[in-house]
């Protein structure tokens, strides 16, 4: 990832962060983007956070922030020209003081109609991920 890249994501988690409803511990992310024949992306997102309400975990349905809304699709589409073939996926988990990206150069499976892989990644992280997300709340 080259400098403004980082800078980029930097900024792009400052949002996510800013956005997220009181008592949230982390932004669960998934951006699926492959470059179309005219060089534009095409892209899916899923996105959870999972919030501590007074002892309790939950997790919620995320949209992506409005200050976003430009910036994603320019971000997938710089980092999906630097692959071979035009397609990646990006897994990006945001804590408070953390984050954790993986990127990968690998078809969109959401872009296609197959959310399966989508639905156990984010909107079944609470449930495969509890004891390690208590044990953040605790030392909170």
């Amino acid at each position: 990832m080259t400098p403004e890249q980082q800078q980029t994501l930097d900024d792009i988690i400052a949002v996510y962060r800013r956005s997220a409803p009181a008592g949230w511990l982390r932004i669960v992310c998934r951006w699926e983007c492959e470059l179309e024949s005219d060089g534009l992306p095409s892209s899916a997102l899923a996105h959870v956070v999972i919030v501590d309400d007074g002892g309790t975990l939950t997790q919620v349905q995320f949209p992506t922030p409005d200050d976003l809304t430009f910036v994603l699709d320019d971000f997938h589409a710089e980092l999906a020209r630097e692959t071979s073939s035009g397609k990646l996926t990006v897994d990006l988990l945001i804590d408070r003081d953390t984050y954790d990206l993986t990127v990968t150069e690998e078809p969109s499976k959401m872009l296609h109609g197959d959310w399966t892989d989508s639905r156990e990644r984010v909107h079944q992280y609470l449930d495969r991920h509890r004891d390690e997300l208590t044990a953040l709340a605790s030392g909170q």
